[in-house]
């Protein structure tokens, strides 16, 4: 997702058309007067992807399989986000939140799986480090 650029870009080019008095379509206009909010909501967005992204590359192909569930209640409720939505559309806010809620539950549960896996390292650790026979 790299379209902030793009975005900036054409907001950009829609005042410089206005200053210099040539007229612009009205979609465009009235996203030129909305460029903080549609800035902010697309600063969002690439949060919650990074986000997103960081959880998936941090995790072990074991903990990949054992975490399933979670990775795919995590990607339904991103779905909506595949779909192509205007600017506009209602509920944007609400699928930023969710989105952000079930990947920190996400990222929670790794954090356990990992301290699980810390602790039963040292428990396998101390056995091979003991004479099992005698």
């Amino acid at each position: 997702m790299n379209f902030t650029t793009d975005l900036s870009d054409t907001l950009a080019e829609v005042k410089h058309l206005e200053h210099l008095g040539f007229t612009v379509p009205e979609v465009a206009r009235n996203m030129s007067l909305q460029e903080g909010k549609l800035t902010g909501i697309a600063a969002d967005l690439k949060k919650l992807v990074d986000k997103y992204h960081g959880a998936i590359d941090s995790l072990m192909p074991a903990e990949e399989a054992l975490m399933l569930p979670e990775l795919t209640i995590t990607q339904k409720s991103l779905n909506p986000g595949h779909s192509r939505l205007t600017w506009n559309s209602l509920g944007i806010h609400e699928f930023i939140n969710t989105g952000n809620q079930h990947i920190s539950s996400l990222i929670s549960k790794m954090r356990q799986v990992e301290i699980l896996r810390l602790q039963l390292q040292d428990i396998v650790d101390y056995v091979c480090g003991k004479s099992l026979l005698k």
